[in-house]
């Protein structure tokens, strides 16, 4: 057995070079790779070859793509059908396949390029110290050298379309003008003060020239979509009343020597609709995207669905309307803006601050220590009468969906003032005191604290009721200053006196002296009747109860409505609901 050897004797080779088995003979008339393309050229043969090779190709990737997942799991692979008919359906549905994803791709890239693609304002014009820019009328008579600034509609998947930017509206129609609750009448006007009234021609005095920028809270917080809360629950049932509802602490006029504690109130915090004897403070609970600084302070969810069951006449059941992101902020001029109409995560404002003013101190127990300080220029001459306020970045809101009356809306509180010559109750509204009197010839200046300014822009009302815009103008082929300006949809203005803080709601008068200096030791005040044409529901005096969410509801007392558009018959507007 030691002979057995472990492993095979080594074969040595006849040579010290191996020699290959001799390759089978090449069928004539066929070759490898390239060598085909060389002999054969372009001839018929050549083009029946490739084309051969190239479906043996797609046959062998198209069934090794079909037995990708062969064996696993139940799958057994997709081959298909072979031959001819195979490879024309494998085609067929390849470039079904590649049209369909070319064409989200499309969409996906022109949705996001022309959403964002928005028009982007001027910065806002400054103003000296003294307000005097922001006392002006709106600036529309030398505007020809700016560019139209047209609004751009955005349209998203959970609100009506809207138009964001820059947008006017000229020469308005002055639907409603009721001033019989106050006495005298000449007290509440509609009409521009005597001094802008020249600028706002050829509109008439009663047509003020509204310009507003509307813009979209783009901000990924998503911080303007607060819950509704629950409807306020009052304690007390239903009482309405026709009777004069004094919204001043006092019905007699009262003379006195004393110095007023708070005279030095400014134009700029008036022009927002800050309320003289008012500190404003934020609401805690009440958080903002990056860019938006409203001012004032929006109303209370309780105020709003008060209001909104009780005067604005809205229909659906959520009487408050529900969020949206799009704010709104009215200026003096075209070339003022509150920023970029699309606010994003890096969007940033450059709103100066507008804080209230304090009552000061020292009360002396006189009436024009339980007054709030007149608002007045830093020489102590009066700021310029006020018919409309200048609101900053003011939440818009949805009311009633889907209905006929769906329509955008906010509202605000400011101070409406007027210069008068007397405050003698037979005094009535002529056209030479339509908007009060000239600064010059005034004897007072009366002021309606938290006076209401209301919004509504109407998106159902050219669908369902045939309205049209007055001149069948607006729109982005619209000029920003002739009639009826560039707002595309049909929109509703007015001012009321309903609602606001009890605390704060007074309609008084100072004296003004020939130098057009405010005398703050000669005041008066004067009675408001809200209940004026209708029932006052809650009414704030003299035991207005807020279990209600608000008081001073009802349709009745002065107000002003002011709309671009009639409705089918041609007729104007002549209620807010």
């Amino acid at each position: 057995m030691s002979d057995v050897p472990l492993t095979p004797a080594r074969i040595e080779a006849e040579s010290t070079h191996s020699v290959d088995p001799p390759l089978p003979d090449r069928v004539a008339g066929t070759y490898v790779g390239d060598q085909h393309q060389e002999v054969q050229g372009d001839s018929p043969a050549a083009q029946i070859e490739k084309t051969r090779r190239r479906h043996e190709k797609e046959d062998y990737l198209a069934r090794k793509v079909g037995g990708a997942w062969k064996g696993r799991g139940c799958l057994n692979g997709c081959y298909g059908r072979s031959g001819r008919e195979g490879r024309q359906r494998r085609r067929f549905w390849m470039w079904i396949c590649l049209a369909f994803w070319l064409v989200t791709i499309l969409a996906v890239v022109l949705g996001v390029v022309l959403s964002r693609k928005l028009a982007v304002v001027s910065a806002p014009a400054s103003s000296d110290a003294s307000g005097s820019s922001a006392t002006s009328s709106p600036d529309t008579t030398s505007s020809s050298d700016i560019p139209e600034k047209t609004s751009v509609w955005l349209n998203l998947t959970s609100f009506p379309p809207i138009p964001t930017g820059l947008a006017t509206v000229v020469g308005a129609d002055n639907s409603e003008a009721i001033t019989g609750c106050v006495a005298p009448e000449t007290l509440w006007s509609c009409s521009l003060p005597p001094e802008q009234q020249a600028a706002n021609e050829p509109s008439d005095a009663n047509q003020p020239t509204f310009i507003f920028q509307i813009q979209y809270d783009n901000n990924t917080r998503m911080l303007w979509d607060i819950p509704n809360g629950d409807a306020p629950t009052p304690s007390t049932s239903a009482t309405t009343s026709t009777t004069s509802t004094a919204t001043s602490a006092h019905s007699t006029s009262s003379t006195t020597s004393a110095t007023s504690s708070a005279a030095s109130a400014t134009v700029t915090d008036d022009l927002t609709g800050s309320d003289p004897g008012r500190r404003l403070v934020r609401r805690d609970d009440t958080l903002y995207d990056t860019g938006i600084a409203p001012n004032p302070d929006p109303p209370s969810y309780d105020e709003m669905w008060f209001l909104g069951n009780w005067t604005d006449g809205i229909v659906s059941a959520n009487k408050s309307g529900e969020p949206t992101p799009f704010y709104i902020s009215f200026f003096t001029s075209l070339n003022d803006s509150a920023g970029a109409n699309m606010l994003t995560d890096s969007s940033t404002t450059t709103k100066s601050k507008r804080a209230g003013i304090g009552a000061g101190d020292g009360s002396t127990g006189t009436l024009t220590d339980a007054l709030p300080a007149p608002i007045v220029n830093a020489d102590g001459t009066g700021a310029a009468a006020q018919l409309r306020p200048f609101p900053y970045q003011q939440p818009l809101r949805l009311f009633d969906r889907g209905l006929p009356t769906e329509h955008y809306g906010f509202y605000s509180y400011f101070n409406k003032t007027i210069y008068v010559s007397t405050m003698d109750n037979t005094s009535t509204v002529t056209s030479s005191n339509e908007g009060g009197v000239l600064e010059t010839s005034a004897a007072w200046y009366a002021t309606w604290t938290q006076t209401r300014f209301v919004v509504k822009i109407w998106t159902q009302k050219t669908t369902s009721s045939n309205a049209r815009l007055i001149g069948g103008g607006g729109g982005a082929s619209s000029s920003n200053t002739t009639s009826p300006g560039s707002f595309p949809y049909p929109i509703t203005i007015g001012e009321d006196t309903h609602g606001g803080d009890l605390q704060l709601k007074q309609t008084f008068a100072y004296g003004v002296e020939a130098n057009q200096v405010i005398n703050t030791t000669l005041a008066t005040t004067f009675v408001n009747n809200i209940g004026y044409g209708a029932d006052v529901v809650n009414a704030a005096y003299p035991d207005g109860d807020l279990s209600w969410g608000g008081t001073d509801g009802g349709k009745g007392g002065c107000r002003c409505e002011w709309v671009n558009w009639v409705d089918a018959d041609g007729n104007a507007d002549e209620t807010f609901g």
